[in-house]
């Protein structure tokens, strides 16, 4: 890749990757992430189920993501049992 950004179809899905935060180590099936951290697309390295509790509220399992696409996926907490994919990095929104 050149020194330029190319969004593409990541900007069209409204998933902005300008800023991002690795998730692996703020996995946790107790403690919700700060609202600066909030996930606003998901990016995993390795493919595989993902466990989030949505903006809303809900608890829902994400079964079998692929690696190295971006997720329309928004949440405020990643839980570590129920989460098999690795390599997360969670989009911000800007």
């Amino acid at each position: 890749m050149s020194g330029k950004h190319d969004h593409g179809d990541v900007e069209r899905a409204g998933l902005l990757f300008y800023d991002a935060t690795s998730l692996d180590a703020l996995k946790s099936n107790t403690v919700e992430l700060t609202e600066d951290k909030w996930v606003y697309g998901l990016y995993v390295a390795v493919a595989g189920d993902v466990k989030v509790l949505t903006l809303k509220g809900t608890e829902i399992v994400y079964p079998a993501l692929a690696a190295g696409v971006p997720h329309p996926i928004f949440a405020r907490q990643i839980f570590v049992t129920g989460t098999t994919a690795t390599g997360l990095i969670g989009g911000k929104r800007v």
